[in-house]
């Protein structure tokens, strides 16, 4: 007996429903973290000492 095509096709339905929402998903997430980074305001600041030259990353807001 050959089984129904429609129940293939509702697997496959549902999984690109699901595959969608997971993109969504992400997409908010990387968004979300964009705004945070981009929000922040950070500056890199070199100084020398004894030691020589280093690099030291000030950030305004997001990290408190």
């Amino acid at each position: 007996m050959s089984k129904p095509k429609h129940r293939k096709d509702d697997y496959f339905y549902v999984n690109k429903n699901l595959l969608l929402l997971l993109i969504s998903i992400v997409l908010v997430v990387i968004g979300f973290w964009v705004a945070v980074e981009s929000s922040r305001d950070c500056r890199v600041i070199e100084y020398q000492d004894l030691q020589g030259t280093h690099n030291m990353t000030v950030c305004k807001g997001g990290d408190k």
